[in-house]
């Protein structure tokens, strides 16, 4: 046994020093880079600083702007997909029974999910066009004024909306699976006792999801913190700072704009902090949950 142990461990040691490296070495980069005054736009060697750039951000308004908007874009995406997501799916597996209609229902409503991010922030921003979208016409028609992108006070919300439209379908995959693997018997106990499609729904679907409602959640999370690229193509953070979030922040900040390759890496470990301790956080929730 021991030898078998040391001949698996040898093949599996060269592939995971590799995955090790690559992704602890820009890790390690970043935290020495966010200690040190760098600065792409000038020639001057780095210097040490400390944290200095942390003490910074926290008084940055721009930075804390960057915070609540990644907060309100995370939460108000997160919590209405699932609360769409999840009765969408429960209707799917009681209305449909025919394996071949409900897979086509599927495949309908996972396509938005089978756009590139950059693709469908493309797509929306020009549905979003006040002048030559059929929606931007069709307000003009009527006399509303409509150019949600424009203005600061819509324009995170209208990204909001396309996040929505195109993720919804996950948690929909996602617990209409975990529905389909429950066991038919209790579902069909209960109705022998009277049950209705409401109580079956809260007394017996939702307490046996409710682990995979936690890793639904809990992956879409993460991924809906590191969302840049369908902000970018369709805003890049305006207008104005409307629409920055910590992740677009770090790219104006760092590369785009002023090259401040220090304060944007210092900006990036929050995120990753943030990202870090929300996940922590959801599968504690996920363990209290399972006792």
């Amino acid at each position: 046994m021991q030898v078998r142990r040391g001949i698996l461990f040898s093949f599996l040691f060269p592939a995971f020093s590799v995955m090790f490296f690559i992704a602890l070495t820009p890790f390690v980069f970043s935290i020495l880079v966010s200690l040190m005054d760098y600065n792409l736009m000038y020639s001057s060697s780095p210097r040490f600083v400390g944290l200095r750039n942390f003490v910074q951000l926290i008084q940055d308004e721009r930075f804390l702007n960057a915070l609540r908007n990644t907060a309100l874009f995370v939460v108000s995406c997160v919590s209405i997909e699932f609360m769409i997501g999840l009765p969408l799916a429960y209707l799917i597996y009681i209305s449909v029974k025919k394996r071949i209609l409900r897979n086509l229902i599927i495949v309908l409503i996972t396509f938005p999910m089978m756009f590139p991010r950059v693709t469908s922030g493309l797509l929306w921003k020009f549905l979003y066009n006040p002048l030559f979208s059929p929606i931007g016409q069709f307000f003009q028609k009527v006399g509303i004024p409509f150019a949600p992108l424009s203005d600061p006070h819509t324009a995170l919300f209208a990204i909001i909306f396309v996040d929505i439209w195109q993720w919804t379908p996950f948690f929909i995959l996602i617990l209409l699976s975990g529905l389909e693997s429950l066991p038919q018997d209790m579902f069909e106990a209960a109705s022998i006792d009277g049950a209705n499609e409401k109580q079956k729904f809260w007394y017996l679907a939702l307490p046996s999801l409710k682990p995979i409602c936690w890793i639904a959640i809990m992956f879409r999370t993460i991924d809906a913190l590191r969302t840049f690229d369908t902000i970018y193509v369709m805003t890049g953070g305006g207008p104005g700072i409307a629409t920055e979030t910590l992740d677009i922040y770090a790219y104006l900040i760092g590369i785009s704009q002023g090259g401040r390759i220090s304060y944007a890496s210092s900006a990036a470990l929050v995120l990753l902090a943030i990202s870090v301790i929300v996940a922590n956080l959801l599968v504690r929730f996920f363990r209290e949950g399972e006792v």
